[in-house]
Order: C-alpha cells, then sequence, then structure tokens
C-alpha cells in the first residue's frame, strides 16, 4: 500500500483571524472549496518543511517550520492502495497581504467562530472543529 503524508498549516492573523484559500475552478478534486494552505510533504522533507513551504507557495506567506504547532493528526486509508495522513500545524503571521498561487482563486482571513462555515472538506472540517472546541488556537 502507498502512504502519503500531507502537511496542512491553521495560520492565525494577529487579529487570530484564519487564512483561508478558495481552490481554483479547475482543481481536479475540489473545485471552488474554501481550504488552509498546505499539500503532500516531498521525499526527504519533514512535514513541518512541507508545510512552511506549502504556505509560501500558495499565499506567498513565509513562516518559520520550527514555530509550527502540530494540532491534529488522522490517518485514513482512501483507496485500496492508498493511505494518506494529515498533519494539521497551528502557525502564527503578522502578514495581512496574500499572494495567491494560480492553484487558487480568493483568500479570505475568518474569524474562528464563522471558518466551519466556509469549509465543507470533511477532513479539514473535523480538524478545525477539534482544535477550535479545545481552544488550541488561544497560545
Amino acid at each position: 500500500m502507498d502512504t502519503r503524508i500531507v502537511s496542512k498549516v491553521i495560520l492565525l492573523g494577529e487579529d487570530n483571524t484564519i487564512l483561508l484559500l478558495r481552490r481554483g475552478a479547475t482543481d481536479q478534486r475540489r473545485p471552488n472549496e474554501w481550504d488552509v494552505p498546505g499539500g503532500q510533504v516531498e521525499p526527504g522533507e519533514f512535514p513541518t518543511e512541507a508545510a512552511a513551504r506549502e504556505t509560501v507557495e500558495e499565499a506567498g506567506i513565509i513562516t518559520d517550520a520550527r514555530d509550527l504547532r502540530l494540532v491534529y493528526a488522522m490517518t485514513e486509508t482512501v483507496s485500496e492502495s492508498l493511505s494518506v495522513t494529515w498533519l494539521f500545524y497551528l502557525g502564527r503571521t503578522t502578514q495581512s497581504n496574500v499572494t495567491l498561487s494560480n492553484e487558487h482563486s480568493g483568500y479570505a482571513w475568518v474569524d474562528p467562530d464563522e471558518v466551519l462555515e466556509y469549509i465543507t472538506y470533511d477532513r479539514q472540517k473535523r480538524a478545525l472543529q477539534y482544535v477550535l472546541d479545545n481552544k488550541l488556537t488561544e497560545y
């Protein structure tokens, strides 16, 4: 069975809002859905490095991998031949300007009380719900 790791970042702004990115209309898996920055861990890369890299690539925001805090993880078998582990990190930034990649069509800094209204993808919704229920954004 093939295994993959996906690193995601729940990025908090100075006012504790959470950065969401809207996936592009041509995205193969979840077009036009809201998402948090992140993506697959490349061979030889640490998961925190992947999370920081993806945040720069997708939003133009620089984060230090050493400052990211793991707050949620899940592993699921998504097909007969593939198992995926999703790692969700919490990070902070003072940068509010976002420079989108060509993978995304929009962004929003969303109040934590409203963020679940934007997210439709069950795996991310569970992670964000856990983070909010356990007040993990208050650090």
